[in-house]
């Protein structure tokens, strides 16, 4: 049967005839034919054959994709490379080199996906990612590539909606640069687990003062059920960014629910609800199953059930995710400070021309 084949089977299979036909041929290349075949032998033979044709005998992955008019993996590790960086800027100039190709945008961030995929797997199974994406093995989180992956899916199921297929791929690089997990400082350590419920406790007794009949009493199906209420409930005003982005880190969410509640603010608290103000730009990524964990999570931290309300808008106070955001820059200025008086740097500026580009502090 020559179609519905794996791209992993045509690959193999690739490899086996050009090796007979004495053909030199980069693996990458023969990955890339595979998945543009489509699960079609004959049709990845007659790609192959194009491909020997306009690589003047070799069949190698630059002169593929050229010829497909597809993004190949370096020009996908040209976009991941930004991705690390965490620039928005040189990401959305990465994206407009493609654009500028007439590529398949949509397809481009299928691409992505791939990528991102095997970066993923690669982790699960503590190996080296595939070429070319082994600088990547310590880049990302396994909730990093969880998120990136699920707004690279939504992006190129979106771009049809847009108002061209520009302007959705450059909102999902957007998204891409601006959104993640955010997880606390290493110099913070790692926020404690949500506290467990405390058990109901009988009032104190002393001998001057008798204790309450309610003491003698057998507990009964309500009273062993009783939680204590919370330490305390603030109002709107009270609700500041500070105490949210600990409530945020004892709460512990991961993947897409961390980016939401780490892009909010707590506007409302009582015992038994929470309101939520969500940016609007997260309006999308909140659907049934997040509102139920995060219901979940409040119920949990609060030691009862707690109804959670959410709003949309723009949040008027600092998010955890700006917040985090903003102690990143400062510990990158105070590094950048201290490289520059550093008499070592100073030195190999002075000698060799040289400038500092980024500067960390070691935890």
């Amino acid at each position: 049967n020559l179609k519905n084949i794996s791209p992993r089977v045509i690959e193999k299979q690739l490899a086996k005839v050009l090796e007979a036909e004495r053909i030199a041929a980069e693996p990458a290349a023969l990955g890339v034919i595979a998945q543009a075949a489509a699960g079609s032998m004959r049709d990845a033979l007659s790609i192959t054959d194009q491909a020997v044709s306009h690589g003047g005998g070799s069949v190698d992955a630059a002169n593929v994709t050229d010829m497909l008019g597809i993004a190949g993996r370096d020009e996908i590790g040209t976009l991941i490379d930004a991705l690390v960086a965490k620039d928005g800027p040189q990401l959305l100039a990465a994206g407009d080199d493609l654009a500028g190709r007439a590529l398949d945008l949509a397809a481009v961030l299928g691409e992505l996906q791939r990528a991102l995929h095997a970066l993923a797997v690669a982790a699960e199974l503590r190996i080296a990612p595939e070429a070319p994406y082994e600088r990547f093995a310590q880049a990302f989180s396994p909730e990093d590539l969880q998120l990136y992956y699920q707004i690279a899916l939504m992006g190129a199921r979106d771009i049809e909606f847009a108002p061209d297929a520009k302007v959705g791929f450059d909102m999902a690089l957007i998204r891409l640069a601006s959104f993640e997990p955010v997880r606390p400082d290493a110099a913070q350590g790692t926020p404690p687990a949500p506290p467990a419920p405390a058990p109901a406790r009988e009032p104190p007794t002393s001998p001057a003062t008798p204790a309450p009949q309610k003491a003698t009493a057998a507990p009964g199906p309500q009273a062993a059920q009783a939680m204590p209420p919370p330490t305390r409930a603030p109002n709107s005003s009270a609700c500041a960014d500070d105490d949210w982005h600990v409530l945020v880190e004892r709460m512990a969410p991961e993947g897409v629910t961390a980016m939401l509640l780490n892009n909010a603010n707590l506007t409302d608290r009582s015992p038994t609800k929470w309101t939520i103000l969500l940016a609007e730009d997260h309006e999308s990524l909140l659907n049934d199953k997040q509102r139920t964990e995060i219901a979940a999570l409040v119920s949990r931290l609060e030691g009862h059930e707690t109804a959670v309300r959410f709003q949309f808008g723009k949040p008027d106070a600092e998010t955890p995710a700006a917040r985090a955001a903003r102690l990143r820059a400062e510990e990158r200025a105070r590094a950048q400070k201290l490289a520059g008086g550093d008499a070592g740097v100073q030195a190999l500026v002075r000698e060799f021309d040289a400038r500092v580009v980024e500067a960390r502090l070691e935890s």
